[in-house]
């Protein structure tokens, strides 16, 4: 189930470009069981497993003092810089510091590189139509679910060229 998960969700991401029928039937089955128990879907069940692999410091600061997710993830970009984040870890514990605090740290901290990273202009868009087309996507009867794929595919090879032509 991991290993269907994780190319279900490498195709969302747009890593992969297709799915075998037995692929999209086990997919919308994860996905529905995910949404009955969770309430969340399939990208968002994966992208929490980062929790897995964040730095031992964090997974202690989560036990000890009820971190969230999002502030754990965060302090975990620092885990290139270890002296940094134990001191970041100290200073939350201590001054009680908000997310946005947190964000505003970490990125100080990283100065210059996080700087340097490009910001995809079409991330949000992308988001968006994802988040608005799941919700209808799953509504539709599978004749017309077809007739969409086929289209979308369409899209998608053509954004596939835009890529492949600059890479």
């Amino acid at each position: 189930m991991i290993k269907i998960s994780r190319k279900i969700f490498n195709y969302i991401s747009g890593n992969i470009k297709s799915l075998t029928e037995e692929e999209r039937r086990e997919g919308q089955i994860i996905e529905k069981t995910l949404q009955k128990l969770s309430g969340t879907n399939l990208r968002t069940f994966i992208e929490r497993l980062k929790i897995l692999n964040v730095a031992s410091e964090i997974k202690e600061a989560i036990k000890k003092h009820g971190w969230s997710y999002s502030l754990a993830i965060e302090v975990n970009k620092l885990r290139n810089y270890p002296e940094k984040m134990k001191a970041l870890i100290e200073e939350i514990v201590r001054n009680n510091l908000t997310k946005k605090e947190v964000e505003r740290k970490v990125k100080d901290i990283l100065g210059e590189e996080a700087e340097k990273r490009v910001k995809n202009p079409f991330k949000d868009s992308f988001r968006e139509i994802n988040k608005r087309f799941s919700s209808i996507y799953r509504k539709l009867p599978e004749e017309e679910k077809r007739k969409i794929e086929k289209l979308i595919e369409r899209k998608l090879r053509e954004i596939y060229s835009i890529i492949e032509k600059y890479e």
